[in-house]
């Protein structure tokens, strides 16, 4: 099938295509003959239907359905043919041409391939590790922390006045200018020293004004109801706004003892000792990114190439998605905020992170082509397992799920990338903060390997 290839840059190829008009009719030929035998035509048995009566009735579809398939195949063909390895999706030049079942098929696509790399020379890349002591203020910070998760809620005595984190819950009532009452809750509740609104509406004074309250005590606002409150009667409205305590409940945090036993420790020693462990691990593995990060950072430095522009266009679009997502979940927009407005301001932070990823994807692969590193059934399992339990699923599901969403290649890929960076740990000049090399990397199992086959 004649194909030729032409250069348009260095990630860019025109390739046009012509496939031959045998090829052509026996696909037409081979697509009857199939649909012949799947429909159904009153007054002929299955397989039996006249051409021209199909060609009459579904000759349109037959003709775009055959002129995708060749299309799709020719494109395989003619990457395989001269050892193309295209990304993205090809952009055709203009709409295809029609197609003639009894004529050559020619058409044009461009499409991107990835770039040409020259790897600078690993070995000399020189890193320090960074690596944090754990001290007792860090095992102490935790523990706190821990406390506040387990502590209990407790009501206090009715004449005992609340405090700064207290949660005072109490009947809030919005009043008219004549002083009916348009609205109530008896479960209004706000965090003393800290919140000035009950439920969800300002309360201009009333973190200053909680502390020292007690049960029964009333406080009298004005509050101004935001457009897009929930309760559409009350939008737009200045009120009068009543609030009596009726409850206060403290934070009682559970003694070290006491939290040591509820995390299944013996005792306060061998809680403190677990934590230790726990956060000397938690430093190493972030010693360990902060590493390959600077790993990454050098060599995207020494490596100079162009990137594949639809490519990166799309992966800045998926970042400033992935980046308005985050603000979102973070509570950091509002409602009624300009979505459009907020996007556009993330665009050159999002083209940032994009070119970083790809780069940095280009160049792990480009290590692990030269230097044989593939992915092994027993890795892939590993993977599986590892998803599993962070998602407390069977690894079966999980499977399921990628095969659903035909994601077995970016899984892959993540593999890759982990033993790319774990073979540079390897052979890159690790220094501890000294000035000394690090041997503890001579000869590290990757992360991937150390999982284990569970699957």
């Amino acid at each position: 099938m004649p194909t030729t290839v032409e250069e348009l840059g260095p990630c860019k190829r025109r390739l046009s295509i012509e496939i031959p008009a045998e090829k052509v009719k026996k696909a037409f030929d081979d697509a009857y003959r199939e649909l012949g035998r799947q429909v159904r035509i009153p007054g002929f048995r299955p397989g039996h239907a006249p051409r021209r009566i199909l060609v009459k009735r579904y000759g349109e579809d037959v003709v775009k359905d055959v002129r995708d398939r060749l299309v799709q195949q020719a494109i395989g063909e003619g990457l395989e043919e001269h050892d193309i390895d295209a990304v993205g999706h090809p952009h055709f030049e203009g709409d295809l041409p029609e197609l003639d079942e009894n004529a050559p098929y020619a058409f044009e696509l461009t499409l991107e391939v990835k770039p040409e790399i020259q790897l600078p020379c690993v070995e000399e890349i020189e890193v320090t590790r960074e690596i944090k002591q754990v001290g007792d203020d860090d095992i102490q910070e935790v523990i706190e922390n821990l406390r506040k998760e387990h502590a209990e809620w407790l009501p206090v005595e009715d004449e005992e006045a609340a405090c700064k984190d207290d949660i005072v819950i109490g009947k809030l009532a919005l009043l008219d200018d004549d002083g009916e009452e348009v609205y109530s809750t008896d479960t209004a509740h706000a965090h003393v020293g800290f919140d000035d609104d009950l439920v969800g509406l300002p309360m201009e004074g009333l973190k200053d004004s909680l502390p020292g309250k007690k049960i029964g005590d009333t406080l009298e606002f004005r509050t101004r109801v935001p457009e897009d409150y929930p309760v559409s009667d009350l939008r737009d409205r200045d009120l009068a706004a009543r609030f009596t305590i009726n409850e206060v409940k403290r934070m009682v945090l559970p003694s070290e003892e006491e939290l040591a036993v509820n995390m299944g420790e013996d005792d306060v020693e061998s809680f403190r000792g677990r934590l230790r462990e726990l956060l000397e691990q938690r430093m190493a593995e972030e010693s360990n990114r902060v590493l390959k990060e600077s790993i990454v950072d050098q060599l995207i430095e020494k490596t100079d190439f162009q990137l594949p522009e639809h490519v990166l266009a799309s992966s800045t679009d998926s970042a400033s998605r992935q980046m308005m997502v985050q603000k979102i979940y973070a509570g950091e927009i509002a409602q009624g905020d300009d979505l459009k407005e907020i996007q556009a301001g993330l665009t050159e932070e999002a083209a940032k992170r994009a070119e970083r990823g790809l780069r940095a994807w280009y160049i792990l692969e480009q290590i692990a082509k030269e230097n044989e590193i593939e992915v092994t059934p027993s890795e892939m399992n590993a993977k599986i397992n590892a998803m599993a339990r962070a998602s407390q699923r069977k690894p079966k599901e999980v499977v399921e799920e990628i095969r659903k969403d035909n994601r077995w290649g970016e899984i892959q890929a993540e593999i890759i990338e982990e033993k790319a960076l774990d073979w540079l740990v390897e052979h890159v000049r690790v220094k501890d903060e000294a000035g000394e090399v690090d041997k503890e990397d001579e000869g590290s199992p990757t992360s991937t390997e150390s999982e284990g086959n569970e699957a």
